[in-house]
């Protein structure tokens, strides 16, 4: 069974380079990696760019001009990219925890689906977090970053 992880993006490439950086550790690699792009600017091109040669599996990047949001559609000519047996959805400003694909491919060996949940960055954290720290696994540590923004008031739903 193979899954293909559709990534969906407007105008952020600091939170995309994160969320590729979360991809890019995952202990299941992908098949491919759609990036479903709703019409960005040519920073977000050249961030697909810089990450093909990093990945373990293939980068696609499919983007529509710009017209308002139209996720719905970008996502669905994303899809239409892929030819692997499962569909994973992530939006672009999240960054998946390393057994993210593997979870969702044990489920669906298993006839079942997920939906995730995630944990709200606070804006303090948020502006620390760097793709260092997404590839080490500091935010996956169970007393690390996440945990001590908690206990401050910034980061919510731990």
């Amino acid at each position: 069974m193979t899954a293909a992880v559709t990534v969906s993006t407007y105008n952020d490439p600091r939170g995309l380079n994160l969320c590729l950086a979360g991809l890019a550790r995952q202990r299941v690699a992908p098949k491919e990696i759609v990036v479903a792009d709703d019409g960005s600017t040519g920073a977000t091109r050249a961030l697909v760019e810089s990450w093909r040669a990093r990945l373990e599996c293939p980068l696609l990047h499919v983007w529509h001009e710009d017209q308002g949001n139209r996720k719905g559609a970008i996502a669905n000519k994303a899809v239409l990219k892929t030819d692997s047996d499962q569909l994973l959805f992530i939006d672009g400003d999240s960054i998946p925890h390393s057994n993210w694909v593997a979870d969702h491919m044990d489920a669906a060996a298993h006839g079942d689906v997920r939906c995730g949940r995630r944990v709200k960055l606070g804006p303090m954290l948020s502006e620390k977090v760097t793709d260092e720290w997404v590839t080490r696994g500091r935010l996956e540590s169970f007393i690390g970053p996440v945990v001590r923004s908690a206990i401050q008031g910034d980061t919510k739903r731990l």
